[in-house]
C-alpha cells in the first residue's frame, strides 16, 4: 500500500517544490495545486525542484472559503484519472514536512488497507471548536471572509440571528468537524466523488464557515468503513487561530510527536527541513500510529503568548505576574523602603561602595530622579528625567533592574513616592523589600527649621498615614517584605547595611569600612521633637523615643 500526495501551496514555492520532489520519490503520485496569485517566477521555482508532479488547474484560494475544497476536489479527480497506482490520498500543504520515513506511512496503510485517517467529530459527540461558531457554521450563510472582512462577517451573523435564519441541511447528512489535513483511502475518495448528492453538498458547504474543516470530515462518515479518528498531520493553533510555526530549535519537540507530517514549518528553518527531508527517505522504523503529541508544550506556548512569561523580558513580549495580567520584572531588585532625603543618599553611596550592588537614591521623588552618585544616565540609558519616569513607571523599574546587568539592583523608596509605583512594587514577585518603619521622621527632623509647627505636624501625619497604607498594600499582595525599625539605622548602621546586602543577595566585597552615620545632625536633641509629633497624632517608632 502506498499513498499519493495532494499538495496545496501558495507561497515559498521553491521550498514547497523541494518537499514535493521528496514525496514523489519511488514513483509516488503527487498532485500539486499552486494558488492562482503566485507569480510565474515562483511557479517556475516550484517546477525546478518538484520533479514531475501532476499540476492541478489553478484557483485563487482564500482561507476559510470553499475555494480550498474546490482545489482539493480538482486534485482528487486528477489523481484518479492519472492512471497511477496508489491506495490512499494524503492531503498536505506546501508548508508541511514529513516527520517519519515515508516507508512508515506505507507500512501503516498496508496494515490498515481500508483506513481513513481523519479527525472527524460530530457536534453531539464532543466540543471540537474551542472558540467561535459551532452549529451556526452550518445553519447560517457565510459569504464573507472572517479574516479579511471581520466586521461584515460579524454583522452578517447578527442579522441572521435576528431573522432566525436556519439553512436547510441536505438529507441524510450529519455535519462533523475536524482538522483540514487527512489521509483517505482510494475507495472512500471514489465514493465521495461519485456521491449522487455531491452537487447539493457543494452548494451547502459553499456557504458554511471554514468548510475545509467540515466537508470531508462529514462525507467520510457516510462513505468510509474504517475511520481512524486522528489527524495524520501535527497542526496546532495559537490564541489568534493561526498555526503554530516550527523553527530549527523545535527539532526535539517534533521528535516526540507521533504523526506522519507536521505544519507549519518556517521557510528559514533550513536545518530542520534538511533533517526531516533526509529522514523521509530512510527505511521503515515502525508501523504503528497513535497521533500522540506533546500537548503540554503547546498549551504552555499558547498561555505564554496570551499572558506572557514570568520574569521574561524580550522585544516580543512583556513578562507577567503569575495569575495576573500586570507586568513583572525580568530581573530581581531590592527596594530600601521608608527612607528618603539624605538618608537615601547615604544608603545609596554606602551600599554601592560595600557590595556587588548598584543602589540608587530617590527614583520616584516628586519632580526628580536621583540615580547613584547623582548620575544623569543610569545603565540601560535611562535618563534622570521625571517625565520619562512618569510616562511608564513600571517599565522604568523593569529596565533599571535589567540594566544593572551583573550587579544587584536596588533603590530607595520614601513614603511619599508610593503614588507612582507603590502598587506595582507590591505585586511584583521580582521585588524584595526591606522597610525601615518610621524612617520618615529622620528626614523630617532635618527639615524642621524650614517648617513651622503646623507644617511639621501636617507632613508627619501625612507620612504616617502613607506608610501605613503602603505596608498594608505590601501585605495584601504577599510581597517579599522584611521589616525593620528606623531606630536600627541609628543604633546599628553596620548591621543595617549587612541586612540590605543580605536581602539583595549581594556579595559584600569590602568589609573594613568606616561605619556610616544615618542620624541627622543634633539627633540627640530630637526626643522633644518626636514627642510633639506623637501628641499631634503621628505614629512614631517606639525605638526612636527613649523612655523619659
Amino acid at each position: 500500500m502506498t499513498a499519493a500526495f495532494l499538495m496545496l501551496a501558495h507561497d515559498n514555492l521553491a521550498i514547497a517544490g523541494e518537499v514535493a520532489g521528496v514525496l514523489g520519490t519511488g514513483n509516488r503520485a503527487v498532485a500539486a495545486h499552486i494558488d492562482a496569485r503566485a507569480s510565474a517566477s515562483d511557479v517556475a521555482a516550484f517546477r525546478d525542484t518538484a520533479g514531475e508532479p501532476l499540476l492541478i488547474k489553478r484557483r485563487q484560494c482564500e482561507w476559510g472559503m470553499f475555494s480550498l475544497i474546490g482545489a482539493t476536489l480538482d486534485g482528487l479527480k486528477l489523481l484518479l484519472s492519472s492512471g497511477r497506482e496508489f491506495s490512499h490520498v494524503m492531503l498536505v500543504s506546501g508548508a508541511d514536512l514529513p516527520l517519519r520515513p515515508l516507508a512508515d506511512l506505507d507500512a501503516f496503510l498496508t496494515a490498515n488497507p481500508d483506513a481513513d485517517i481523519i479527525e472527524s467529530a460530530e457536534l453531539s459527540e464532543k466540543r471540537w471548536v474551542m472558540e467561535g461558531l459551532t452549529e451556526e457554521r452550518f445553519r447560517l450563510f457565510h459569504p464573507f471572509n472572517w479574516r479579511k472582512r471581520q466586521s461584515l462577517f460579524d454583522a452578517n451573523v447578527e442579522v441572521q440571528r435576528f431573522l432566525k435564519i436556519n439553512k436547510r441541511l441536505p438529507q441524510n447528512i450529519t455535519p462533523a468537524l475536524g482538522s483540514q489535513w487527512w489521509c483517505l483511502s482510494r475507495t472512500t475518495v471514489e465514493k465521495i466523488l461519485s456521491d449522487p448528492q455531491l452537487s447539493e453538498l457543494e452548494r451547502f458547504f459553499r456557504w458554511s464557515w471554514i468548510p475545509d474543516e467540515s466537508f470531508f470530515q462529514t462525507l467520510v462518515r457516510r462513505h468510509g468503513t474504517h475511520l481512524i479518528n486522528i489527524s495524520p498531520t501535527l497542526a496546532r493553533f495559537n490564541s489568534k487561530g493561526l498555526p503554530f510555526t516550527f523553527y530549527d530549535d523545535h527539532g526535539a519537540l517534533l521528535d516526540r510527536a507521533d504523526h506522519f507530517f507536521a505544519r507549519k514549518i518556517h521557510p528559514r528553518a533550513d536545518t530542520l527541513r534538511k533533517t526531516l527531508l533526509s529522514r523521509a527517505l530512510e527505511p521503515q522504523k515502525k508501523d504503528t500510529f497513535k497521533g500522540k503529541a506533546p500537548e503540554d508544550e503547546f498549551i504552555r506556548a499558547r498561555r505564554d503568548r496570551t499572558h506572557g512569561r514570568e520574569h521574561l523580558l524580550s522585544p516580543a513580549r512583556f513578562p507577567r505576574i503569575k495569575g495576573k495580567k500586570q507586568l513583572a520584572s525580568a530581573f530581581p531588585y531590592t527596594v530600601i523602603g521608608g527612607v528618603g532625603g539624605q538618608t537615601a543618599e547615604v544608603i545609596s553611596r554606602e551600599l554601592s561602595k560595600r557590595g556587588d550592588i548598584l543602589c540608587h537614591a530617590r527614583l520616584f521623588a516628586p519632580g526628580e530622579v536621583r540615580f547613584n552618585a547623582g548620575d544623569p544616565i543610569a545603565p540601560g540609558c535611562l535618563p534622570a528625567s521625571p517625565q520619562a519616569r512618569n510616562f511608564w513607571p513600571d517599565q522604568f523599574v523593569i529596565n533599571l533592574a535589567r540594566g544593572a546587568a551583573s550587579s544587584a539592583a536596588a533603590f530607595c523608596f520614601a513614603v511619599e513616592d508610593r503614588s507612582a509605583i507603590g502598587n506595582y512594587i507590591a505585586a511584583d514577585p521580582g521585588a524584595k523589600i526591606i522597610w525601615y518603619r518610621g524612617a520618615w521622621a529622620l528626614d523630617l527632623f532635618r527639615r524642621a527649621k524650614e517648617l513651622d509647627e503646623i507644617g511639621l505636624a501636617e507632613r508627619a501625619i501625612a507620612a504616617s498615614v502613607a506608610e501605613r497604607g503602603q505596608l498594608a498594600a505590601f501585605r495584601k499582595a504577599g510581597a517579599a517584605l522584611t521589616m525593620r525599625s528606623a531606630a536600627d539605622l541609628i543604633e546599628a548602621p553596620d548591621d543595617c547595611i549587612a541586612d540590605m546586602l543580605d536581602v539583595a543577595n549581594a556579595r559584600a566585597s569590602r568589609r573594613d569600612m568606616e561605619t556610616p552615620d544615618f542620624a541627622p545632625p543634633r539627633w540627640d536633641r530630637a526626643r522633644p521633637f518626636l514627642r510633639a509629633l506623637q501628641k499631634a497624632g503621628c505614629e512614631i517608632e517606639a525605638g526612636l523615643i527613649a523612655p523619659a
